[in-house]
């Protein structure tokens, strides 16, 4: 999914990387951030991961990225506009940011299947409506906005710039 918007020569930030899988599959290079450091892989030479909070000032270069992934982490957020303020700070002129979330109405989809054991618990702070997502991301300084649906319309892909 992510792939088309992503090329081999670009730079990668992966915001709430978990254990760096997204990072790894779609980029030659990049840096990984989540809160929990004990998911966090160990460095390489084309990948750096940072125990971090992507709602706070993180210790990498401003404006060093091509693209900044936030895959499934938006909804988690009680203060989502500091995030997109810092991946914006993080983003070189022109780059892209990837924000994929759960649809307000996949919320009886997925209780169900975490009642059913398919996956763990889950807390989502806030739901986004495309347009309610597509409208805070642009107070944050991007242009350029898509959407799209996945996920038999279930999650959303956004897609801007900075």
């Amino acid at each position: 999914m992510f792939g088309r918007y992503v090329s081999a020569k670009d730079i990668v930030l992966d915001m709430g990387c978990g254990n760096g899988w997204i990072l790894r599959q779609v980029a030659r290079r990049g840096t990984g951030v989540d809160k929990n450091g004990k998911t966090l892989p160990k460095d390489t030479d084309a990948f750096k991961f940072v125990c971090g909070d992507a709602t706070s000032r993180l210790p990498l270069p401003a404006a060093h990225f091509d693209v900044c992934i936030m895959s499934q982490i938006i909804e988690h957020m009680t203060e989502p506009e500091k995030a997109l303020t810092e991946c914006r700070r993080l983003l070189r002129p022109g780059g892209r940011i990837l924000i994929t979330t759960p649809k307000p109405w996949a919320d009886p989809v997925l209780s169900v299947l975490a009642g059913l054991h398919v996956f763990g618990k889950f807390y989502h702070v806030v739901y986004y409506t495309p347009h309610g997502l597509a409208d805070m991301v642009k107070r944050a300084g991007f242009k350029s906005v898509e959407i799209h649906s996945y996920n038999l319309g279930l999650d959303t892909l956004l897609v801007a710039r900075r």
